[in-house]
C-alpha cells in the first residue's frame, strides 16, 4: 500500500526562495552536461538507431545489434538472436506506424569499448488497419560494446510509465 504524499512542513524563507531562483535560472544550471568525444559518438549512435526505426527499416535497425544480444521487453518474451527480432520487427512496422514524439537521452557514459545510454521517451503507436493511436511514454536503457569500432547494443530494456 502506497502512504500519502503529504505537505512539506517547513516554510520556505525569501532568502531561500532567491538563492532558488538564481541557481535554477543560472545558464550554468540549465546546462546540459559536457560530453567526451567518445560519449557523444555514442549518443549520436542511438539517434541513428531511433531514426533506422522511424524510417521502418528492418535490416538498418538490426545492424545495431551485436551479436549474442539481449533484449527485455515489457510483457513478451526475452529475444536472444537476430532472427526472432527480425520476426517481431517485421511482423510490428507491417501492422503499425510509429512516431517517437519525445526523446531525451538522460545519461552516457563510456568506459573502454563498452558504454551505456539511459533515456527517456513519449511515442504513438497507431495500427494500420485502422483504430486508436495510443500513446505511452517510459524509460529505456541499452549497453553498448564495440565491435571493430562500432558501437553495438548488447543488452536492452525499456519500461513503460504507468497510465495517468
Amino acid at each position: 500500500m502506497t502512504k500519502p504524499h503529504r505537505r512539506c512542513s517547513f516554510r520556505v524563507t525569501p532568502l531561500l526562495t532567491a538563492l532558488w531562483i538564481v541557481l535554477g535560472s543560472s545558464s550554468i544550471a540549465a546546462q546540459a552536461p559536457e560530453r567526451s568525444p567518445e560519449e557523444q559518438a555514442l549518443a549520436d549512435r542511438f539517434e541513428q538507431l531511433n531514426a533506422a526505426f522511424a524510417d521502418g527499416d528492418t535490416e538498418a535497425t538490426l545492424a545495431f545489434y551485436a551479436e549474442g544480444f539481449v533484449r527485455l521487453p515489457p510483457g513478451e518474451p526475452a529475444v536472444f538472436e537476430h532472427d526472432a527480432f527480425r520476426e517481431q520487427l517485421e511482423t510490428s512496422l507491417a501492422n503499425y506506424d510509429y512516431s517517437l514524439d519525445a526523446f531525451r537521452i538522460r545519461r552516457v557514459e563510456v568506459s573502454g569499448d563498452m558504454g551505456h545510454t539511459v533515456a527517456t521517451y513519449t511515442d504513438s503507436v497507431t495500427p494500420k488497419a485502422g483504430g486508436d493511436t495510443e500513446t505511452q511514454s517510459g524509460r529505456w536503457a541499452l549497453l553498448w560494446r564495440q565491435e571493430d569500432g562500432v558501437w553495438k547494443i548488447s543488452f536492452e530494456i525499456w519500461n513503460m510509465d504507468p497510465p495517468n
